[in-house]
């Protein structure tokens, strides 16, 4: 941001406070009323300031949180440093107030910025995509080396989910992306399960005991929760299918 731009953010947070002041004027004692009155733009100046980089802080996280480009983790991390910023942020603009009117300014700041991250996670939680990590997409593609080369893989999605679409179209591009071969598949005709699904004929042939082992590097090896359903209806002796399935609450 070049100086020019600064300045002027910083002539319209205080003419947005000169104004404030101009409403509140009539509550003060005329006597004093210079004095006050440059307290109170300096104050409500404050309030601005901080109010407007907590404000930026959660755009940015809820951004880069919808995008994909931060896990849950770094998002939070990232809440976590929003939420001190505002109460810190109001601590600030009370700080030359009577004790009480801190304590109860503080209190009611950490209880209010508290909710609110609170509801921007959950916000965030179910909104956004998922995504494969570069960790993850490795992984999957690790995997893809080793299928039998008398087993297929099919990778199915739902038609009424447009993020299972999208998510299955980067396990897809995972799977293939050294060189192996996974057609997407929507279907339509079983209900779509919840999450990831390796879906086998029978777990007692080779490609269904080879299902047994994606299943277990999905899961364990790469934070892939998916769970293996024996009989499954797209399934036949020599295929392989991981249904990429509706997103969990809790993914």
């Amino acid at each position: 941001m070049d100086s020019h731009q600064r300045r002027a953010e910083e002539r319209i947070v205080e003419r947005v406070a000169e104004q404030i002041v101009e409403k509140l004027n009539p509550l003060f004692d005329k006597a004093s009323k210079p004095h006050t009155s440059a307290k109170a733009i300096a104050l409500v100046k404050r309030f601005l300031t901080s109010a407007l980089v907590a404000l930026f802080c959660s755009l940015l996280l809820g951004s880069l949180t919808l995008y994909g480009v931060i896990n849950l983790e770094g998002a939070r991390v990232l809440l976590i440093i929003t939420y001190l910023i505002g109460v810190g942020g109001v601590a600030l603009v009370v700080w030359e107030k009577s004790r009480m009117f801190k304590i109860v300014s503080i209190v009611v700041a950490t209880i209010g910025f508290g909710i609110g991250s609170w509801l921007l996670d959950a916000w965030a939680i179910k909104t956004k995509d998922r995504h494969l990590n570069a960790i993850q997409k490795q992984g999957l593609a690790q995997m893809a080396d080793k299928v039998p080369s008398k087993c297929g893989v099919l990778i199915y999605v739902p038609e009424t989910s447009k993020e299972a679409q999208r998510y299955g179209k980067e396990v897809q591009a995972a799977w293939q992306s050294h060189g192996a071969k996974a057609n997407l598949i929507y279907g339509a005709a079983v209900e779509p399960p919840v999450g990831l699904v390796v879906g086998v004929h029978s777990q007692l042939e080779p490609c269904g005991r080879f299902g047994g082992e994606v299943l277990s590097t999905m899961t364990f090896g790469l934070g892939l929760p998916a769970r293996i359903q024996d009989g499954f209806f797209y399934a036949d002796e020599t295929t392989i299918v991981i249904y990429v399935g509706t997103k969990p609450p809790y993914d």
